[in-house]
């Protein structure tokens, strides 16, 4: 931002009306929100499957499905930049795990209605809840486990009996 700030007299000024072009409080507001709340949902993921790891080395193998989750996520939020209308934008921007990514630039590049925004957050924010459940019993499983290696099918299973 001090960057941008110190050489703004240097650029156009199509570039610079561009880059504030729809900039409201309400775009930012559900920016920092939908941020907010994916950033917990992804922490929570990732909690539980680190705690699933008992060497360092077998720490990336275990995180790498989340990652391409998050990376399907980010591909669709490309295409969301160009079109906002495509129904695969539309219908990522109700799934949690990708929502993060294209909510915001679907809200960014066209009006959404306020039910649609308003439902994707309680998706998501219902999600992160029921993964933080889910991660903190994986999590104290995991921990209290040393030694041995737990696949998520086998954490998951153990979770769904025990509780």
């Amino acid at each position: 931002i001090f960057g941008f700030l110190l050489n703004k007299v240097n650029y156009p000024t199509t570039i610079v009306e561009g880059l504030f072009h729809g900039l409201t409080f309400g775009n930012v507001f559900v920016f920092l929100l939908f941020t907010a709340v994916g950033y917990l949902l992804y922490l929570f993921l990732y909690a539980a499957l680190g705690s699933l790891v008992t060497k360092l080395e077998d720490v990336n193998s275990s995180i790498t499905p989340v990652t391409l989750l998050f990376m399907v996520g980010y591909g669709i939020s490309a295409f969301a930049m160009e079109m906002p209308g495509l129904w695969l934008v539309k219908v990522a921007s109700f799934v949690p795990f990708t929502s993060i990514l294209t909510m915001p630039v679907r809200n960014f590049q066209t009006s959404i209605p306020w039910y649609e925004l308003a439902t994707s957050m309680v998706l998501m924010i219902s999600t992160t809840l029921f993964l933080a459940y889910l991660s903190i019993k994986i999590y104290r499983m995991g921990s209290l486990n040393y030694g041995n290696k737990i696949k998520i099918r086998e954490a998951l299973k153990m979770v769904f009996t025990k509780s």
